[in-house]
Parts: C-alpha cells; sequence; structure tokens
C-alpha cells in the first residue's frame, strides 16, 4: 500500500466520526481493560528478574507446603551445599521509621520499605552497585556488627535526588544508627516483584530494626526467611536437592540429640528446587489463578468489542458499496480494495489502542487498590508502561482490528459493478 493510499483510508476513517469513535471507544474499553490485567500478570507472572542468567536461580522448599525457613537451616545449606550457592531474604518487607543522624530529634520519621537479606545476597543474584558498594559477605560476621544498608536506586534518586554523597551518610532505623554503604544499580527491586524496598538490611541486624532478640529469631522454629540459590555449573537440580536435604537430615539429628521434648522437633523433608528466574512471592501465589480468571473474562469482553465494532463496519460497508463497485469497475482487484478496508480498522484498532492504554493506567491503579483492600499484606508493587507492555498494546490492537475489519471488509468488495451501477 503506498502512502496516498494510506492517507486515503486516513480520511475515510475521519470522513465517519461518529461511525469511528463508537468503535475506537468500544476497542478501548476492551484494550484498556486487556492491558491493565496483563501488566500485573506480567509484573507478576512472567517478567524475569534483571538479574545475571536467572534460569539458573532456584528457591528452596520442603514437603507440600513448607517455602519459608528459619535462620540457623539457611546458615547450614548455605555452609555446606557444594552443587548450590545460596542466599536468602525475607518473605516479606519491614515498615521501618528512618530518620537522617543530622536531623533535629523531633524530626517525625519517614516511613520506609526494607527487607533483610543475607551479605551474599547480592553477589549470588550478581547485582552491581549503581555507587559505593552493596551488602557483601563480610556483613554476615556477627550479631549486631554490620550497621550498614544499601539502597534501592529508586529511593536514592526519590529521596536523596541521586546524590552521590550520600555513601558514608548516617541514618537512624527504628531509631538504630546505620550507615549507607552504597546503592544497587538501576532496575533492581529485590527477588520479590510485588515488593519494591527502599532500603537492604542484613539479617544479622535483624534484632536492632525488629527489637526481637538473637536468641528468639536464630531458631528452627522462626520461620521467616525465603531461600534462593544459583545451581553451580556442572550440577544439576537432582543433587543440589539430594545434598540440601542431606544437611537439613543433620540439622534434624542434632537437634534431636539436644531437645528434650521432640514432639517439637523440626522434621527433616524431601526438598524441591522450584525454578526462580521469574523471583518468588507470597502475594502472586494468592493472586495467580485470580489473574488468570480475570485475564480470560476481559478477554471475552474484547471479543464482544470485535464483534459489536465488526457490526459497525458491516453498516458502513455497505453504505459504501457503491465506491467499491465504481473503483472495481474501473480496474481495482477486490484483495487491493479489501486491503485498504483492513487498513481503515487497522487505523480504528490502534486508535482504541492508544486509549485503552491510557485507561489501563487508571485501570491498574484500580486493580492495586482492590487488592491491597482485600490481602493483608499487598506488598508495595508499582507498575509502569515499559516495551513488552507497549508490545502486547501493539499486537493486541492489530489483532481486534483484523478480527473486526476482515469480515466487513469481505463482504463490503463482494460486490457486481453492474448491479450496483445498474440504476446510477
Amino acid at each position: 500500500m503506498s502512502w496516498g493510499e494510506f492517507r486515503y483510508s486516513l480520511r475515510m476513517v475521519v470522513k465517519t466520526p461518529g461511525v469511528s469513535a463508537v468503535a475506537v471507544l468500544s476497542l478501548a474499553l476492551g484494550i484498556g481493560a486487556n492491558t491493565a490485567v496483563f501488566s500485573i500478570i506480567d509484573a507478576l507472572l512472567l517478567k524475569r528478574l534483571p538479574v545475571k542468567s536467572p534460569q539458573e536461580l532456584y528457591r528452596v522448599t520442603a514437603g507440600e507446603d513448607r517455602s519459608s525457613w528459619n535462620y540457623p537451616d539457611f546458615v547450614a545449606f548455605r555452609d555446606h551445599s557444594t552443587s548450590i550457592t545460596l542466599a536468602a531474604c525475607t518473605g516479606g518487607m519491614q515498615r521501618l521509621g528512618m530518620q537522617l543522624a543530622d536531623a533535629d530529634s523531633a524530626t517525625p520519621a519517614e516511613i520506609v520499605n526494607a527487607t533483610v537479606v543475607s551479605g551474599n545476597y547480592f553477589a549470588v543474584l550478581g547485582v552491581e552497585p549503581a555507587l559505593g558498594r552493596v551488602l557483601n559477605g563480610g556483613d554476615d560476621r556477627a550479631p549486631g556488627a554490620s550497621p550498614y544498608v544499601a539502597l534501592s536506586h529508586n529511593y536514592w534518586q526519590s529521596r536523596f535526588g541521586s546524590d552521590p554523597r550520600v555513601v558514608g551518610r548516617k541514618i537512624r532505623l527504628n531509631g538504630y544508627p546505620f550507615t549507607i554503604v552504597g546503592v544497587s544499580r538501576r532496575g533492581f527491586h529485590g527477588t520479590d516483584p510485588s515488593a519494591f524496598p527502599d532500603i537492604f538490611v542484613p539479617a544479622l541486624m535483624y534484632s536492632e530494626i525488629s527489637g526481637q532478640p538473637f536468641t528468639l529469631w536464630n531458631t528452627r522454629h522462626w520461620w521467616w526467611l525465603t531461600v534462593i540459590g544459583r545451581i553451580k555449573p556442572g550440577s544439576i537440580t537432582k543433587q543440589a536437592e539430594t545434598e540440601i536435604f542431606a544437611v537439613y537430615h543433620e540439622q534434624e539429628q542434632t537437634e534431636l540429640r539436644t531437645v528434650q521434648d521432640q514432639r517439637f522437633v523440626n522434621r527433616a523433608q524431601p526438598i524441591v528446587l522450584q525454578p526462580a528466574a521469574t523471583g518468588h512471592s507470597y502475594f502472586r501465589t494468592r493472586l495467580e489463578k485470580p489473574l488468570l480468571i480475570l485475564m480470560s473474562v476481559v478477554g471475552l469482553v474484547l471479543l464482544i468489542a470485535c464483534a459489536n465494532v465488526a457490526s459497525l463496519m458491516l453498516v458502513r460497508g455497505t453504505a459504501r458499496q457503491r465506491e467499491m463497485a465504481l473503483r472495481l469497475a474501473v480496474g481495482a482487484t477486490r484483495a487491493r480494495l479489501t486491503g485498504q478496508l483492513l487498513v481503515e480498522s487497522v487505523i480504528i484498532a490502534l486508535s482504541g489502542g492508544i486509549a485503552g492504554l491510557l485507561l489501563s493506567h487508571f485501570g491498574t491503579g484500580a486493580l492495586l487498590t482492590f487488592v491491597a483492600a482485600a490481602e493483608s499484606d499487598p506488598g508495595s508493587m508499582r507498575i509502569s508502561p515499559d516495551l513488552r507492555l507497549l508490545g502486547f498494546v501493539a499486537a493486541v490492537s492489530l489483532l481486534t482490528g483484523v478480527l473486526s475489519g476482515i469480515v466487513p471488509a469481505l463482504r463490503a468488495t463482494k460486490v457486481d459493478p453492474m448491479v450496483a451501477l445498474r440504476y446510477e
């Protein structure tokens, strides 16, 4: 199709503003609803973590229902596994009060989202700092010995205005003094796609931010950690599972030798390594099925919108039969006319896609607000348009343009010029 023919198609769309506006609005509602739901599904279920070789990451689970771990078992897994390099992070975020150390003591604390991670967390994931350093293995020396934190890139930008002098600055978290040692790289928000932490805190500083004594949470019965790891080159998941189970079993035997009431011993269960290329999220587990059902529903809504637009195009095509007959009579081919009518449908669908993308911004916010009201721990999920979302909108718009336009285009060009022009 030439540029001139495209301009002609565009003029035909503008020439019938009422029909075009109704068609665009119908498709905008359908595409907007699908885009809003897809944006959440993509963020929670599909998008891979922005880390080095995410396909090598696995989450450690046991039995049918154990996905969280205690700190002693994590340390045993980390120190005695040769097939997998392990790191840990909390299953949820902590809401902490943050004050700048040089601020007036009367200044109210800001609420920040913090997550507790092991010292080797960033190294295992292959995440480099954007500024200063991130947490490392040296921050796992002893309880309370590493009063350091790393900031997320977003928080560094929004709170500190990307000031490079933030490294070395003192802050207080829940009243305890910490030093900012660095900023994680842009785009990294941890391994939970539903959580956007502002601050990363060493796990061995948990007592200082929570007020819980080390002797309380450093037991085999304080379940609070998600354990993830990277399979080492040459190893396989079955080998790693067997190795971790052996360590787990030894932990059980040690507790049996030291605990009098053996009814409460943490019994070893079969280890299962689950792929963690898309991260981990308790939030995702609760929402996966409802989101897929909702996606099916809004997909049906879009099909209904396509049917409505197809009906409008049929009416519009009937009114243009004389035009089609004249063009066929002077030598235009049916295939060329069908293509032009399809272009008109695609123009309408793309316009609906652009409007739908704008509507999806409000739809996504409404969905997240609804989820926040229904869930006790909705995390701090944030969704912003990216190339994947734009690609989805473009693909859906093109598909709806073809689906809603192909039948009307074929019907409109299936005309006998001799009959259509007989009484002209």
